[in-house]
């Protein structure tokens, strides 16, 4: 629970602000950051930005490869 929190708060600080409230981190299951958007319009902007989240979490040393994204 508290590597979710502490991915939580990594993952705000990678996207903006909009997109951080709409969104959560739910997972982390086999080096797979899951992330669950409240619509569809918000999962599609983050599945955009996935790349961007993911080479921003690795500089931070965490043991993640990919970023999925699924609306709630």
């Amino acid at each position: 629970a508290n590597r979710l929190l502490a991915l939580q708060r990594l993952y705000a600080n990678c996207v903006p602000d909009p997109l951080a409230r709409l969104s959560e981190v739910a997972n982390l299951k086999d080096r797979e950051l899951l992330v669950r958007a409240d619509n569809g319009a918000a999962a599609a902007k983050l599945k955009q930005l996935a790349p961007t989240i993911l080479d921003k979490i690795r500089t931070t040393n965490q043991d993640v490869t990919k970023v999925s994204v699924t609306v709630r």
